[in-house]
């Protein structure tokens, strides 16, 4: 793929997957799995914005716990007990993310490649679930 067909393909996916869209979780080993999904919020020129509140399903996690620790003398020493902060259930994908596991795409929906290998940078979960939105809804 190139980055000329690669900016054309984002164009296309911006003005297909429109906010509010929900886009259930997708794998080439599972297919779809309908207890996971998650809402297009909005898109930027680099990422799109996501909500991944399972807007189908009630949030079964909204805190977690977070520890803080300092170095001393070249050792780390936990700083008081551990503290319940809120899960933020808005996160982005980088535009950049999609480049590689487009271009690995019918590797991996033949189950020639892993998805590990397309998840050099995480988030791998929404981008190949949008990938498979756009495959499916872009025709």
């Amino acid at each position: 793929m190139t980055k000329a067909q690669f900016g054309e393909w984002w164009t296309a996916l911006e003005s297909t997957l429109k906010p509010g869209t929900e886009v259930f979780h997708w794998s080439a080993h599972s297919q779809y799995q309908l207890n996971g999904s998650f809402r297009i919020l909005s898109f930027e020129s680099d990422r799109v914005w996501i909500d991944i509140a399972k807007p189908s399903l009630p949030a079964t996690k909204t805190v977690r716990p977070i520890s803080f620790d300092a170095l001393v003398s070249g050792r780390i020493i936990p700083i008081g007990p551990p503290v319940e902060v809120p899960i933020n259930q808005k996160h982005y994908v980088s535009r950049h993310l999609f480049f590689r596991p487009l271009e690995l795409w019918g590797d991996y929906c033949k189950q020639i490649i892993s998805r590990k290998s397309m998840d050099a940078a995480g988030g791998s979960t929404y981008v190949i679930s949008i990938i498979r939105w756009m495959e499916k809804n872009s025709r």
